[in-house]
């Protein structure tokens, strides 16, 4: 049996940090205003939440008088070796991102994570990365206006 000391100190970590990133999204433009949302009010939610959550964790740990049974450690050679290509595969996404554009890198992207990562049958493969960049593409580029780098298909 283990207690839950390290459960506290984690929760009381991510209090303090919690509360740091609040205090300083306090600091930011926009707060003082009641004309409206500025641009702080997003990390301020996001703080207030962080912090609300991290109570709740630190209650639920100080609170909680039972001790767990000793875990052996989910991680293993094959999780580290997916992060790493996983990790890999993030970088040469981002290196072929403005060469091949948008819609062609984030297909190619999100099918070697289906195909190679967590492997899927090749409908799945082949139809989630097409369908996926391109509702994506028409969400941002079409609706939302937001430039993307067209690449080697001009789109």
């Amino acid at each position: 049996m283990r207690s839950n000391k390290g459960d506290v100190v984690a929760a009381i970590v991510l209090l303090a940090l919690a509360l740091a990133y609040t205090l300083e999204a306090l600091r930011l433009p926009g707060v003082k205003y009641a004309v409206g949302p500025g641009p702080s009010f997003l990390p301020l939610l996001l703080g207030i939440a962080l912090t609300a959550l991290s109570l709740v964790l630190l209650a639920g740990t100080t609170l909680s008088r039972t001790e767990r049974a000793a875990e052996p450690s989910p991680v293993g050679w094959h999780a580290v070796w997916r992060i790493g290509v996983i990790l890999v595969s993030l970088v040469g996404y981002a290196l072929l991102f403005e060469r091949l554009g948008y819609l062609l890198s984030t297909a190619l992207f999100l099918a070697f994570l289906l195909a190679v990562v967590e492997p899927q049958r090749w409908w799945i493969v082949a139809g989630v990365p097409a369908v996926s960049s391109i509702f994506s593409y028409l969400l941002f580029v079409r609706w939302l206006k937001v430039p993307f780098p067209k690449g080697l298909l001009g789109f």
